[in-house]
């Protein structure tokens, strides 16, 4: 059976310091990654790292994106789930719409305002990161959570009982990682995580 994966980050922004004093939770910033070394990431956020004024539907390039600098302690959980061959497809279906569509697609920014009055603010073209993540799940007819995605949290997500916590630590030393099993020439796309630090921090 097919895997996608779920990643949760904390960017160090301003944006997500300030989602982080109202949360109160560690990692405000949900991904969905199709393959487990973070090659191919999605999610709505910056369209370009250093301009915060504008936001969209982005591939996410790990180092830039969401690992800002490499010196900074960049916390992450990485979790894994297991789809069938019919919601996988319809999975990569949706998101294959967003990356054809992406120029009508903005974030959702009154919507998550929204969610901290329990208001659901839909809107066609435009999404937060934990909605997005949510919507395309709920399109493949596999949700993750029973709310609906406009009111679906990172923390709703993470709580699902059909993600299996794969990693949780330093975003760095995990792609560290993975840079160094692609460069012994291991088939890094297909196969589960090699390295027995499973949900646990690297030291």
């Amino acid at each position: 059976m097919p895997d996608v994966y779920v990643l949760f980050t904390d960017t160090g922004t301003l944006f997500s310091r300030s989602i982080r004093c109202w949360t109160g939770r560690p990692l405000n910033h949900a991904s969905l990654a199709l393959d487990p070394d973070l090659d191919e990431v999605y999610s709505f956020g910056r369209l370009h790292p250093n301009n915060p004024l504008r936001a969209g539907f982005v591939r996410e390039q790990v180092w830039g994106s969401l690992i800002r600098s490499r010196s900074r302690y960049t916390p992450c959980a990485i979790y894994r789930c297991r789809l069938g061959r019919t919601a996988y497809a319809r999975l990569l279906a949706e998101l294959d719409r967003f990356r054809r569509e992406s120029s009508r697609y903005g974030y959702n920014l009154a919507g998550l305002f929204a969610v901290a009055a329990g208001v659901e603010w839909c809107r066609p073209d435009k999404f937060f990161c934990s909605q997005f993540v949510a919507h395309l799940f709920a399109a493949a007819g596999a949700p993750l959570t029973r709310k609906p995605p406009a009111l679906t949290q990172p923390c709703d997500l993470e709580s699902s009982p059909r993600l299996e916590l794969v990693y949780r630590g330093d975003l760095r030393e995990y792609c560290t990682h993975w840079s160094r099993i692609a460069a012994s020439g291991s088939a890094v796309h297909t196969a589960s995580l090699p390295f027995a630090v499973r949900a646990m921090k690297l030291s």
